[in-house]
């Protein structure tokens, strides 16, 4: 049944011209906000290459690799040198200490602080800070750079410095896109950010909690409609991948921008829906009072016993070999107990144990040796 289940039919009378099939003149912009509608993040930068291709006669647009898959599937994307996306942020690089000083005397005249950190690491124990970004009012974004490879930073004393009155001030509200993240960043360096009072990453799963939204860019695009920048487009991704500190400040800033940016924005969009839906009591006396608590067991952390488990660690290893010892003995000859087709030769055909009545053969053809088939023939 289950073979006649997965066979694939191959002689059903179905017309289909491969041909037509062929991705040929179309409109880009229309394929890629119907993407979005469906969520095909990762097509929507190869739509352009597409477009390209079908547009040159010289090319055949989409053609079929040799698996059959057409270029939309790719591994490597088609098109690369598009221009990342961008928001209406306004980018404010802070390389001064005047402009430094400035800016501290606006955020401590600030309703409420949105903020962010470029860091070397997603562990925020271990990461080191690349950037700050602030913004109080929305469209407008500040960047700090203090930790890029080269040009324009500042010192991060100086900066945290300048930072500690209106980013530890108990009258001026915190907002953050996980929040924790950066508030451990930050306190790890000497500056424990207060009060931390909106989360849009956790009023957005408050309010559906099986968002696929909860990463900034993903929410940024469904709740405000813009599209901002990936971090693959700056640092790109697997074994090529680069940290944010060597991106150049003028790269990195209209990013870091705008994450304060569109945080900001979102506080007040999201903090409406919660007042709609009788959330924001839960938000505001619960999910939020316990993110400071979190943090702050996350800085204790926990103490251990390194003697206890380096001498536990010693005892398990010799009870392993003593029962590895005890197994060669009785089966009269050395195999590899890890491997699952030896076990199971060693006991069906040299120790000619019974199989289970309901046993099973795996795909490699042999007996089972699966704990619940271990624990029926406990005895023979």
């Amino acid at each position: 049944m289950s073979r006649e289940l997965a066979t694939i039919r191959t002689d059903l009378d179905i017309q289909l011209d491969l041909e037509q099939a062929r991705p040929t003149n179309f409109d880009p912009v229309i394929v890629e906000n119907f993407f979005r509608e469906l969520e095909f993040r990762s097509l929507i930068p190869r739509v352009a290459g597409i477009a390209g291709k079908a547009a040159t006669p010289t090319s055949r647009p989409g053609s079929a690799k040799p698996g059959g898959q057409m270029s939309f599937f790719e591994t490597t994307p088609a098109y690369q040198s598009a221009p990342p996306p961008s928001t209406d942020t306004e980018t404010r690089i802070i390389d001064s200490a005047e402009k430094l000083s400035a800016l501290a005397a606006e955020l401590e005249k600030a309703e409420a602080i949105a903020f962010d950190t470029e860091t070397t690491s997603t562990e925020e124990m271990r990461a080191e800070i690349v950037g700050i970004s602030l913004a109080v009012e929305a469209g407008i974004g500040y960047y700090i750079p203090v930790g890029h490879s080269s040009g324009g930073n500042l010192s991060l004393d100086a900066v945290l410095a300048a930072l500690k009155s209106p980013l530890t001030n108990p009258n001026i509200p915190k907002i953050g896109h996980n929040i924790k993240y950066d508030a451990l960043v930050l306190t790890r360096f000497g500056l424990p950010v207060a009060p931390l009072a909106f989360d849009t990453m956790l009023a957005e799963w408050l309010l559906d909690p099986g968002s696929r939204n909860l990463g900034l860019k993903n929410l940024s695009l469904a709740r405000l409609g813009i599209e901002m920048t990936h971090i693959e487009d700056l640092i790109g991704k697997g074994k090529n991948q680069l940290s944010m500190a060597d991106v150049p400040v003028e790269n990195a800033a209209p990013y870091a921008a705008a994450d304060a940016d569109m945080t900001l924005r979102l506080k007040s969009l999201l903090e409406e829906e919660l007042q709609q839906g009788g959330l924001m009591d839960v938000f505001r006396q619960v999910e939020m009072p316990l993110v400071p608590v979190l943090a702050q067991m996350e800085m204790n952390g926990i103490r251990l016993d390194l003697d206890f488990f380096h001498a536990f660690a010693k005892e398990l290893n010799e009870r392993i070999t003593n029962i590895e010892k005890r197994i060669y003995e009785a089966v009269g000859t050395l195999f590899n107990i890890n491997s699952t087709q030896q076990l199971s030769k060693i006991l069906f055909e040299r120790l000619r144990l019974t199989p289970p009545g309901n046993f099973r053969k795996t795909a490699s053809g042999h007996y089972s040796t699966s704990a619940d088939v271990l624990e029926e023939l406990r005895g023979q």
